[in-house]
């Protein structure tokens, strides 16, 4: 575990100006039991051993060959590694397949060989964090004295703070726990089971308070993307959450953000049809929430002409949309509207008040009695020709 023992000035003053949560709220699913999610994560840890200890999350499974996601300072040196999964299996690390995921964040990937079907983590959103919530950790601490070896540990905590962008390292989320060596690596889970930081850094202050950090799964994310290496399973969790955050944009009429959101989803990935398919069905309700707002407007003015433009307008929402609903009601309105204009004006010019009328489109709730109305006037205006 990387630890700091140096006291540097100012930092635990302003820690708290840092530590701002988010205005985001958690929208998984049911909260779980501490049990039941440490039955979900215990089969995705892994103890690491060699040149350094630590631990470490499988992350991808691609045929016989798994994907671990841990601390950079866990594998940097050079050496024989070991993998021990919860089974108690041993598998030796290829070292060349070692990566570090970046210069500026503490995290690394490790690759290990097994016919053994191994689950794989579900990744969570740490953008949707709040501080005070409970989150847990997961892993396998150094060797303690007066235990015979490095056993499973699975911590309950609070989450104390999290910095409104990561730090040098790539830490971003903070609490108190996992203060041994050995945690590095660990899964930060959220009351839901999702996997939502790896934790790695603990400091320990001149008065003796300890404070943790972890990297926000977002961060590797991000990382995973920019470089294309998250595997396909786990490409397939992302794009599933992508696809997740533009439907609950479009459930929010937020369809221009939701179109934006689902376009990160590129060609040749598992969803990217059903992400194709609803930007087309949120263009159409962009185009209604359009026909819509021009509709209004020129019924605003109120005349004979601009209702019949609004009547005209708002037709062409296409009907698959759910802005479909508004048409008929206000087609009606309007066509009723125009109607009594054309009364009023008959009162003084027949003339005009069949122009009026007769600007009534058909199948309105208006046309039928404004065709009437005209055949009425029409009447009276022949009766006092003859006159």
């Amino acid at each position: 575990m990387a630890i700091s023992r140096l006291f540097l000035t100012g930092i635990l003053s302003t820690a708290s100006l840092l530590l701002t949560p988010s205005q985001l709220t958690i929208a998984q699913s049911q909260e779980l039991a501490p049990q039941e999610v440490s039955a979900i994560t215990k089969p995705i840890t892994v103890r690491i051993d060699g040149a350094n200890q630590g631990s470490g999350i499988i992350i991808d499974k691609s045929g016989d060959i798994y994907t671990v996601l841990t601390n950079w300072h866990v594998v940097k040196d050079n050496g024989q590694y070991t993998i021990q999964t919860h089974d108690a299996e041993k598998q030796t690390v290829d070292y060349s397949q070692v990566q570090q995921l970046s210069d500026s964040v503490d995290l690394a990937i490790v690759k290990f060989t097994s016919t053994n079907d191994y689950q794989v983590a579900k990744l969570g959103e740490s953008e949707k964090l709040e501080a005070g919530q409970k989150i847990y950790l997961s892993g396998y601490p150094g060797q303690l004295p007066n235990e015979p070896d490095r056993i499973y540990r699975f911590l309950t905590m609070n989450l104390e703070g999290i910095f409104p962008t990561p730090n040098k390292m790539g830490y971003q989320l903070t609490y108190r726990g996992g203060a041994f060596g050995g945690y590095s690596g660990s899964a930060i889970l959220d009351e839901t089971g999702l996997v939502i930081g790896i934790h790695g850094h603990v400091f320990y202050s001149i008065e003796g308070e300890t404070f943790s950090y972890a990297v926000a799964i977002d961060t590797y994310k991000d990382l995973a993307r920019q470089s294309n290496f998250e595997g396909e399973e786990n490409q397939l969790i992302f794009d599933q959450n992508i696809l997740d955050k533009a439907n609950s944009l479009a459930i929010t009429k937020q369809y221009a953000l939701a179109i934006e959101t689902a376009q990160q989803i590129s060609s040749g990935r598992d969803l990217f049809f059903q992400a194709q398919k609803n930007i087309s069905l949120w263009k159409q309700e962009l185009e209604a929430q359009e026909y819509l707002s021009q509709a209004f407007k020129l019924a605003e003015q109120r005349t004979p002409d601009s209702l019949t433009r609004a009547i005209r307008t708002i037709r062409q929402v296409p009907s698959t949309t759910s802005s479909y609903s508004q048409v008929l009601p206000n087609v009606n309105d309007w066509s009723t509207e125009i109607l009594v204009l054309a009364e009023r004006s008959s009162y003084y010019s027949l003339e005009e008040a069949i122009v009026i009328a007769r600007k009534i489109p058909s199948g309105t709730t208006g046309y039928r009695n404004a065709q009437s109305l005209i055949k009425t006037w029409e009447k009276r205006l022949n009766l006092n020709s003859r006159r």
